[in-house]
């Protein structure tokens, strides 16, 4: 500043004084008292003629002798007469995440000053436009055999009930085969008696006992009779 003191810029960017009148590189300043324009920076920045006299001073371009606007002075400075209609900008990812994260293309049309901008890079739209994640062609979790780990989950109470008074019900996915069993139940508290019937019906038709069984943390799962159950039988229990 004039009197030695310096004061930070907040941005820079491109004012219009004029409908036809642009200046780049522009420093945004809050904490200056006036806009300050630099006449050595304008005659280098635009074709144009600057005349001044003792009380205004008026631009001209050059190649086409139009006026641009004319300033008046007063008390030692030259006042700009004209509001400026352009807006200071800070960096095209600032208007970028202000206007919503528009594409490329819209980026050019809403902002003129960014027309010639060839790219655009934004961590935040790669990410929100993944269509998904890549998975691995093959899974070691899966089970070897049948029975091994059998998935189980159980659903309800829907608030309206089936015909027959049903409003839970309770899932059995065999791991290895994808086999699922589907029981139907009137209250969550006969998962229990469920299971043991599962069990016992996996056990008489295939000869196979159920080695571990996953579940959540349902509070059904983990009653008292659930576990002697499966600790007599020998079932590991495992939480998904």
């Amino acid at each position: 500043m004039t009197n030695g003191y310096r004061l930070p810029s907040h941005g820079v960017g491109t004012i219009n004084l004029f409908p036809t009148l642009s200046i780049d590189n522009v420093l945004y300043n809050p904490g200056s008292p006036f806009n300050l324009l630099s006449i050595s920076h304008l005659t280098r920045s635009l074709e144009c003629v600057i005349s001044f006299t003792k009380v205004s001073v008026s631009l001209q371009d050059r190649s086409s002798g139009r006026m641009s606007g004319t300033e008046c002075e007063s008390h030692g400075l030259y006042l700009q007469i004209s509001a400026p209609v352009g807006t200071i900008m800070d960096s095209s990812s600032l208007i970028h995440a202000r206007l919503g994260h528009p594409s490329l293309a819209k980026m050019r049309q809403l902002v003129p000053c960014l027309s010639n901008m060839s790219s655009l890079s934004c961590e935040s739209c790669q990410l929100g436009k993944h269509i998904r994640n890549s998975f691995p062609s093959n899974v070691s979790q899966r089970a070897s055999s049948f029975f091994t780990l059998v998935l189980s989950d159980i659903w309800g109470s829907s608030r309206i009930k089936s015909n027959l008074g049903f409003q839970c019900f309770v899932t059995f996915i065999d791991d290895y085969s994808r086999n699922t069993w589907v029981f139907l139940l009137k209250n969550r508290s006969e998962l229990f008696s469920i299971f043991q019937i599962f069990y016992n019906e996996i056990k008489n038709q295939f000869g196979i006992s159920i080695r571990v069984l996953c579940s959540d943390n349902e509070r059904e799962y983990l009653s008292h009779s659930f576990k002697n159950f499966m600790a007599s039988h020998g079932i590991l229990r495992q939480t998904s």
